[in-house]
């Protein structure tokens, strides 16, 4: 084992503590997951769901790993396998299936009928 428990402990013994460097690349990184990644996130997540079904929105939360591997590799250049291709794809075959399956949702005003 490269890197094991005894280097850690090594680390510490000469460190005393871990600390982050604080600088605006790091506050900056904070601040998006707090904001943006989790408030942001939920509150989507619930203005969706108010909108939609529940099973919808869901199946929805399974397009982001083909997301992100679709934006890692624009971004980065991270290779695309044919395994993550056909990830891909049964990732999009299972949100069709589910959003084909539903009812729209109810938008607008309950009205009495006579």
């Amino acid at each position: 084992m490269p890197f094991g428990g005894r280097d850690l402990r090594r680390v510490r013994l000469v460190r005393r503590r871990f600390l982050p460097v604080l600088d605006q690349g790091f506050i900056g990184g904070i601040l998006w997951l707090v904001f943006v990644a989790t408030f942001g996130a939920w509150s989507l997540y619930y203005i969706a769901l108010r909108k939609s079904s529940p099973a919808r929105v869901t199946a929805i939360l399974y397009l982001s790993p083909p997301v992100t591997m679709i934006w890692a590799w624009l971004m980065f250049g991270e290779p695309l396998s044919f395994a993550m291709a056909v990830g891909l794809l049964v990732s999009l075959v299972g949100i069709i299936i589910v959003a084909r399956s539903q009812k729209p949702a109810h938008t607008g005003s309950p009205t009495a009928k006579a």
